[in-house]
């Protein structure tokens, strides 16, 4: 025979299904925090790249000179 549902059975219910909601919310704002972080970093890596990097064009006319140098000192023919 089916158990009669009080009040307070209801509550304690309630406060469970909460609570264990609470529980997983927490997790995943907490998995979510570290993916953010690995993000921020992974993003921080390529912005330290792409200002250390020497462009296309800057590395072409360095080398157009560097040929320059080497011809007059007899390096290049």
């Amino acid at each position: 025979m089916p158990q009669k549902m009080t009040l307070e059975k209801l509550a304690q219910m309630t406060q469970k299904g909460f609570i264990d909601i609470g529980g997983r919310v927490d997790k995943l704002a907490a998995e979510d925090k570290k993916e953010h972080q690995e993000i921020r970093r992974d993003i921080s890596a390529l912005m330290f790249l792409a200002t250390e990097m020497v462009r296309r064009d800057e590395f072409l006319e360095y080398k157009k000179r560097l040929e320059k140098v080497e011809t007059k000192l007899g390096l290049r023919k």
